[in-house]
C-alpha cells in the first residue's frame, strides 16, 4: 500500500468524526417553521414565481446562524493541519529514503501507524497561536462558511418553488412538503461527508506547503486518491515549482468538493531539494536555521509509548531520531581520555529513546551547543564499532534539527 493511501485512511477516519457535528450545525442553521412562514407570506400559494427568483429570495430572506459552524470548522482546520504536518515529513521522509538520500529529515515519521494516528493535544494548541497559512485559513472561515450557507439558501430555495407547484393540493400539503423538503436536505449526511473531507484536505494542503517551504522543497507533485479526470490529470501533469498551478489551474488540492488528493516533495537525483545548512562549510547557523529547527521540532511526533500516555506527558517528549542500545559500562573518569572529534549524525547510537522537547528547543537556540561553557560537546564511546551516545542526546538532536550532517563531540573508545 501507498503511503498516501495510508495517509488518506488517516484523513477519512478523522474527518468521520467530525460528520455528525457539521451535520448537526447545518440542520441548526435555519429555522426551518419561520422560514416556510416567511416565505408564503411572501408568495402566497398560486403566485407566479421562477425558482431564480425564490432562491435569490430565500438568500436574500432566510438568516442563517453560523456560529456552531464556525467553530467546528476551526477544529477540522487545525487538526487537519496537524495531520498535514505529520503526513508531509512522512512524505519527505520516504523520497529521501527512496532516493537513497539522508533520511534523518524527518524519516521517522515513516513509521507512524497512520491506522491510529490521533492529533492528540495540538490541534487545541494550533487555535491558540496559529502558524504559518493556518491563521489565514481560519481567518477566512466566515467566507467559506458563506459559501456552504448560500448553497443552502439556494437549495432551499429550490424547495421553496417546488412547494408553490404543489400548492394546488392545499397551503397544509404545500408546507408539509415545503418543511420536510427542507429538513432533509438539511440533514445530509453525504454533504457533512463532503465538507468534512474536502475542508480537513485543505488544511492538510496548507500545512504541507507550510512544511515544504520550510524544508526547502522547490517541486511538488499531485497524488490523487480515487482521482476524477481533472484530478487524474493533476496527477499525470508531474512536477511543478512550490506555488505553481497544475492543469486544473490549483496550486494545491482540492480541486473540487470531496477532494482527498494530496501533494508530495519531489526529489531529483541522490538527495531532496533543501535548505538545511551545510555547517562544515556556513558556520554557525544564523535566525532563519533557527527558527526552521523549531518549527521542525514542533511538528514531530509525539512518542507511542503507553507509560507517557497514561501520564498525559506524551506531548512534553519526542522520540529519539537514532536507534537506541542499553548504557554501556563506562569508567566515571571517562571524560579525562576523550578526544575531539567529528563523527556523522548518521553514525550515532543513542541510548535514551525518548527526549524532552523543552531541552532540545533551550538546546536548538544555544545553537546545538550546553548552556554551560564546560563540557559543550557531547561524549560519545566507541564499542564494538559503534558509536554510542553517552552525554549531550539534546543537544545533538539539536544539531540535527538545525541541518548539521556532522558535529563535533569528545569520543573514546572502551
Amino acid at each position: 500500500m501507498r503511503l498516501a493511501d495510508k495517509i488518506d485512511g488517516a484523513l477519512v477516519r478523522t474527518a468521520a468524526q467530525h460528520v455528525a457535528p457539521i451535520r448537526n450545525a447545518i440542520a441548526g442553521s435555519v429555522d426551518v417553521d419561520a422560514a416556510v412562514e416567511a416565505f408564503l407570506n411572501t408568495f402566497p400559494i398560486g403566485s407566479t414565481v421562477t425558482p431564480n427568483q425564490v432562491r435569490e429570495w430565500a438568500r436574500t430572506n432566510i438568516p442563517t446562524k453560523t456560529s456552531a459552524l464556525v467553530d467546528i470548522l476551526h477544529t477540522v482546520y487545525a487538526t487537519g493541519y496537524v495531520l498535514g504536518e505529520d503526513s508531509s515529513n512522512a512524505h519527505y521522509g520516504n523520497a529521501s529514503l527512496a532516493k537513497d538520500a539522508s533520511p534523518t529529515d524527518f524519516g521517522a515519521a515513516i513509521g507512524i501507524d497512520w491506522s491510529k494516528w490521533k492529533p492528540g493535544n495540538r490541534p487545541a494548541e494550533l487555535l491558540v497561536r496559529g502558524r504559518g497559512r493556518l491563521r489565514q485559513l481560519l481567518n477566512r472561515t466566515n467566507a467559506t462558511i458563506k459559501d456552504i450557507s448560500d448553497t443552502t439558501l439556494n437549495r432551499i430555495g429550490t424547495v421553496l418553488a417546488d412547494g408553490l407547484r404543489v400548492g394546488a393540493a392545499g397551503d397544509t400539503v404545500a408546507r408539509e412538503f415545503m418543511k420536510a423538503g427542507i429538513k432533509d436536505l438539511l440533514n445530509d449526511p453525504r454533504r457533512a461527508v463532503a465538507i468534512a473531507n474536502t475542508e480537513m484536505a485543505r488544511a492538510m494542503s496548507v500545512a504541507s506547503v507550510d512544511n515544504y517551504q520550510n524544508l526547502g522543497v522547490e517541486q511538488v507533485e499531485w497524488i490523487g486518491m480515487e482521482p476524477c479526470d481533472l484530478c487524474q490529470e493533476n496527477e499525470d501533469a508531474g512536477p511543478v515549482d512550490m506555488g505553481g498551478e497544475f492543469p486544473s489551474g490549483d496550486t494545491e488540492p482540492p480541486a473540487h468538493p470531496n477532494c482527498r488528493c494530496t501533494i508530495a516533495p519531489v526529489v531529483e537525483g541522490q538527495t531532496i531539494k533543501t535548505t538545511n545548512p551545510d555547517l562544515t562549510k556556513r558556520g554557525v547557523p544564523g535566525p532563519v536555521e533557527v527558527e526552521r529547527a523549531l518549527s521542525r521540532l514542533i511538528v514531530l511526533p509525539n512518542p507511542a509509548h503507553p507509560e507517557l500516555a497514561s501520564m498525559g506527558d506524551e506531548d512534553k517528549y519526542v522520540e529519539s531520531p537514532w536507534r537506541t542500545v542499553e548504557v554501556p559500562t563506562v569508567d566515571p573518569n571517562v571524560w579525562d581520555n576523550a578526544d575531539l572529534a567529528l563523527v556523522k549524525m548518521a553514525d550515532l547510537v543513542g541510548t535514551d529513546p525518548y527526549l524532552r522537547r523543552k531541552n532540545v528547543k533551550k538546546h536548538i537556540k544555544n545553537m546545538g551547543q550546553a548552556v554551560t561553557p564546560y563540557r559543550s560537546n557531547a561524549l560519545i564511546v566507541v564499542k564494538d564499532g559503534a558509536n554510542i551516545i553517552i552525554d549531550g542526546h539534546h543537544r545533538l538532536m539539536a544539531r540535527w534539527l538545525l541541518g548539521q550532517d556532522t558535529a563535533p563531540v569528545w569520543k573514546v573508545e572502551i
